[in-house]
Order: structure tokens, then sequence, then C-alpha cells
């Protein structure tokens, strides 16, 4: 046959492959393979053209419920990437994204991680964006399959990947150390999630002083130092959150939430120190959350809010 001949039937077989059904298309795969040679740049570009239609076709499976049939298609893209190009090829980077992404998105990890673990060392130095993302999910991964180790030196690569390509301002590597520290405190690392919380506080107020996510990371260091029982640190972060969120005109019951969370913290601290001055900002804050749910119509969150402020008072 001559090499003309073999790329036709080659580039028929995956025409084919990519629309018959999936007892046959496999059969048709295996014949594209034996029927052109691999190094014509024909070929090649055939085989870019199937990995798409395998991918549009399991979209489509997908959204009919069809999900092993999708999986099954997104397994054959990989092997036929991988048998052509080889399993540590450039080429198979789609293929692999893809089926990493299938299991990830259906909380199946175990499998996930398999894939996120391939690409994470396909991708490093090659695509910081992409990268940084398969560093996020893999970093997920191990978390569910309880390797937290293992999930902070993920975390960890990837951030400090991050910051070389893509700088400490941008929005990936922010979001990044934002996981980093949910990390901690999903953990129980607390220490380690005040430090990085607080970075993010100084990183962002050298951005932007008013944004959201500065408000973000207020209150979750707020989380932090309540359960580390700095009770004063706890006030100053969130007297901070509150004013940031009054100077930007966030939603009343943004405010009265936070204000709900400020009260509870001089209540904690009026506890601890024995301070009836503490107690009274409590109540102040309690009432001003107080007159927000009633002007919202929020009657449950304010019958609530009245039997602590009575427990505060006992």
């Amino acid at each position: 046959m001559s090499i003309g001949r073999a790329s036709s039937v080659g580039i028929r077989f995956l025409y084919q492959g990519s629309i018959l059904s999936k007892g046959k298309r496999e059969t048709t795969i295996a014949q594209a393979l034996k029927s052109a040679y691999f190094g014509m740049p024909i070929f090649m570009e055939s085989l870019k053209q199937l990995d798409f239609a395998h991918a549009a076709l399991a979209r489509t499976y997908i959204s009919e419920g069809r999900l092993e049939e999708a999986e099954k298609l997104y397994q054959t893209a990989l092997a036929v990437a991988e048998q052509v190009h080889g399993a540590q090829s450039q080429e198979a980077i789609p293929p692999l994204s893809n089926l990493a992404n299938f299991y990830f998105e259906r909380a199946d990890f175990a499998k996930a991680r398999v894939y996120l673990e391939r690409l994470f060392n396909l991708l490093s130095a090659q695509d910081w964006l992409a990268y940084a993302r398969t560093g996020g999910q893999l970093a997920s991964c191990l978390e569910w399959c309880a390797e937290n180790d293992q999930a902070e030196k993920v975390l960890l690569a990837t951030i400090r990947s991050a910051e070389k390509g893509l700088g400490c301002e941008h929005e990936v590597t922010q979001t990044l150390l934002l996981e980093l520290g949910n990390h901690y405190v999903r953990v129980g690392v607390y220490v380690a999630a005040r430090a990085v919380f607080e970075e993010l506080v100084e990183l962002f107020t050298s951005l932007c002083a008013e944004s959201v996510a500065l408000i973000d990371v207020y209150a979750k260091l707020a989380d932090v130092y309540d359960k580390m029982s700095l009770y004063e640190d706890r006030i100053a972060i969130l007297e901070k959150q509150l004013a940031l969120q009054e100077k930007s005109e966030q939603r009343a019951i943004s405010l009265a939430s936070t204000l709900v969370s400020l009260g509870d913290a001089y209540g904690a601290a009026a506890s601890y120190f024995r301070d009836r001055a503490m107690a009274q900002k409590a109540l102040q804050s309690f009432e001003r959350a107080l007159s927000i749910y009633e002007n919202q119509g929020n009657l449950p969150s304010a019958q609530i809010l009245k039997q602590r402020m009575q427990r505060l008072t006992a």
C-alpha cells in the first residue's frame, strides 16, 4: 500500500471511529492505527480531529446522562493518544485533562487523582494557568483521600510556580493562597491558616483596599482567630470588615451577618475578660443587626437574635 493510500485509509477509519457505536468505534480506531504511517503529518492532524470528536461526543453523552459511555469514550481517546504519541507526550494532555475533569466533577476523587497526578507532571513549566488549576484540583483529591501532607506539598509547589510564572498579584496565585488557607482550616492547622490569611490581607490591602475579596479574607481570618481564642484580634478584624462593608455599601443582610459575628466576638471577650463594657458593645452590635432583620422582614433571624440577646443579659 502506498503512503498516500495508507494515510487516506487511516483518516477514513478515524472519521468513522468518531461517529460509530461504542463497540464498533474501538475496532475502527484499532484499524486506523494499523492502516496509516504514524509519522505522516496528515494522519497526525486526523488524530487531533478524532480527539475533538471524542470530546464533543462525550459531552453529548453526559448531557443525556449516559455517563458510562462518556467515560469509556474519554478513556479510548486517551488510549489512542498514548499509543500514537506516548504516555508522556504533550499530545496526551487534552484527553488526559478531559478524563481527569470527568472524574473530578463527579467527586470520584480516587480516580481523578491518578490522572491529575500525571497531568500535573506533564504540565509543569508548560502552561502556568493549566498547571495552577490542575494543582488545585489534585490537592483537593489528596485531601479527600486523607493525604493531607501530600495535599499541602502540592499546593505549596503550585503556589511557588504560580508566583514565578504569573506573579503574586495574579488572580490565580491569590486563589491558590486562599485555597491553602482553607486547607489548613479544614485540617485544623490554625496557626498556618492564620499566617496565610494575614498574608492575603496585606496583599489585598496593597492592591485594592475596598475589594470583596478582602472582605472575604477578613471573615476567614476572624474565624481562625475565634478558633485560636484570640479575642481582641477577632474583634479588631471584624471591625475592619464591618467598616469596609459599610464603605462599599454592601447589602444590608451581609452587614447584619457581620454585626452578629461582631456581637459574638464581643460577647466571648466579655465572658473571658469579665468586661461589662465589652458585653455592652455586644448588645449594641446585636441591636443593629436586629434592626436590619426587622426592616428586611426576616422574622426568624430576628427571633433567634432576640433569644441570644436575652441570654447575654441574663
